[in-house]
């Protein structure tokens, strides 16, 4: 919406929707330095440079071919086999990079857990339905209905403040029932029947039928966009929780890029032929023969009578393929969630632990030897297989060490600290009475 009163200002336009972000950007930048401050913990770690650079440089040949392919190119040309064979190449790159880098972006691993695959494939679909929806609804708005950029902003909000109430409602409900499965379930099924209904939309649609259909849609999507971050997370281990959460957003991003891409040479292709056919039927002849060439919402407003009316029932046509396609993909989401498996949420589902009461000083003492001694057991181990030395090692970040490695520097940075601890608590200094002082 500010967007839109952004670009209606004569004295601002467009960039300043870029422009206007910056110093919001800079103050954050400053709270955050000055605010937040975290433990520094110094680790044995690399940044997987290869890895972002081939899975960036994959999805940037995709956007470009999906982008420019059917307007700058045909389909079938070098340009398209060039841009494809790239994209390949460079994912293929990439999952050699991800299963030998010490530290990847997205650890191969996380592809045999099918609750990570699951959700990022329906998070993958969302993407593709939210932001299709959400770049070519404006369109519909300002082109068909002549609306300004602001009002078209302002007839997205009941699917921006449906989304909101769906999300925070849903979130409630599984804070105390403990059960997600239904939410993302039921909302791609919701966005499913959104999408339909956007596709029904004429020229002549009243308003408040188009703000109906997209709160459906914001519905749907609210239902289902953090429900699937949430059970990605629920499902992953604890040393897994920023690739997991940061994969799954990545593929919902992708989804998106693809989607308007995607949807985008679905319009322009069925454009193209509906106004073909339409200006045919019409036996009206055309300077530029069936080429038109649109320009912008205001342009097109200010065309001849017949010529306007064509221009805007082909796009209303077009939009209507472009919103029945993202009906199967929602469905595919929708397929996706149904195998998800409804893992119990951590810290839920179950009867209230008793309230622990404080350790004594033999317990102290005890639980400080019981680790020096787990300790010297790893410690001793000379090579042959040990299920101890593999539970300690787990208990280090997983890296290029070997478990012996991991092992030992667990003991050393945490068993024996923690053992020391403990038995220092347990036996508190003594005061010397000869000297008055303070000993051990």
């Amino acid at each position: 919406m500010l967007g839109g009163f952004i670009v209606d200002a004569d004295w601002l336009g467009w960039r300043w929707c870029f422009y206007v972000v910056v110093p919001f950007a800079l103050v954050s930048f400053f709270v955050i330095q000055k605010v937040l401050k975290l433990p520094r913990v110094k680790r044995s770690t690399s940044i997987d440079i290869w890895g972002a650079t081939t899975i960036t440089a994959s999805a940037s040949a995709l956007m470009l071919l999906l982008t420019l392919g059917g307007n700058e190119f045909e389909w079938n040309s070098g340009w398209t086999y060039f841009l494809g064979a790239v994209a390949l190449l460079m994912l293929a790159l990439a999952v050699l990079s991800e299963r030998t880098a010490r530290n990847p972006i997205l650890p191969p691993r996380l592809f045999r857990n099918p609750t990570f695959v699951l959700t990022s494939l329906a998070s993958l679909f969302v993407g593709m339905a939210m932001f299709g929806a959400m770049i070519y609804l404006p369109q519909y708005l300002q082109i068909v209905k002549g609306l300004s950029p602001t009002n078209s902003g302002l007839m997205t909000l009941p699917m921006v403040v449906a989304l909101f109430l769906a999300g925070v409602i849903s979130g409630k409900i599984v804070t105390q029932t403990g059960k997600w499965k239904i939410f993302p379930v039921a909302g791609l099924l919701i966005v499913a029947i959104g999408l339909f209904l956007l596709s029904r939309l004429h020229v002549d649609s009243s308003e408040w039928l188009i703000g109906f259909d997209v709160a459906v849609l914001g519905v749907g999507l609210g239902l289902s966009m953090q429900m699937l971050i949430l059970a990605a997370q629920n499902g992953s281990e604890p040393q897994d929780m920023a690739s997991t959460t940061s994969g799954v957003s990545f593929f919902r991003s992708l989804g998106g890029a693809v989607g308007v891409a995607a949807f985008g040479a679905i319009l322009t292709s069925r454009l193209k032929d509906e106004i073909a056919e339409m200006v045919k039927a019409a036996g009206i002849k055309l300077p530029g023969g069936s080429d038109v060439k649109l320009g912008s919402p205001d342009a097109i407003q200010h065309l001849p009578g017949p010529i306007k009316n064509i221009v805007l029932e082909a796009f209303t046509r077009g939009l209507e393929t472009v919103f029945l396609v993202g009906v199967p993909i929602a469905l595919l989401g929708f397929l996706a969630t149904l195998f998800l498996k409804e893992l119990p949420l951590r810290g839920s589902g179950g009867p209230a632990a008793p309230e622990a009461k404080p350790l004594g000083k033999d317990d102290l003492v005890l639980a400080g030897l019981l680790l020096e001694l787990i300790a010297q057991r790893v410690e001793r181990v000379n090579g042959e297989p040990s299920a101890l030395l593999t539970a300690v090692a787990r208990m280090a970040p997983p890296d290029d060490r070997s478990e012996r490695e991991r092992a030992r520097s667990v003991v050393q940075d945490v068993l024996r600290p923690t053992s020391r601890a403990l038995i220092a608590q347990a036996t508190p200094p003594q005061k010397d009475l000869v000297t008055g002082g303070i000993s051990q």
